[in-house]
């Protein structure tokens, strides 16, 4: 959210109602995102969890699987999000020229 702070170059509360009214408009693909990423982590959570039996190198790797996992999605949800973000603006600026 701080990140979009500086891009944007709003106030919080600003940035927090412009989170809010974009979940609202795409609620659909964030509940499919939610989903199906979430399953994702159920299936990767199965694999860590065998890991722990190996003991505290078990541990180890489940961790760095699980933090390498979880900047993936977050690099892959901001990517979806960016893209059908542009795609609205390109949308409002070809009905505004009309």
């Amino acid at each position: 959210m701080l990140y979009s702070n500086v891009v944007d170059r709003v106030s919080l509360r600003d940035n927090f109602k412009l989170g809010i009214s974009f979940l609202f408009n795409n609620f659909g693909l964030s509940f499919r995102m939610g989903f199906s990423f979430g399953f994702l982590f159920s299936v990767v959570g199965i694999c860590i969890y065998s890991l722990t039996r190996m003991g505290f190198y078990g541990i180890v790797i489940g961790s760095m699987i699980t933090a390498y996992f979880g900047a993936v999605t977050n690099k892959a949800v901001l990517e979806i999000y960016r893209e059908v973000s542009e795609k609205q603006s390109e949308m409002v600026q070809e009905i505004s020229v009309i």
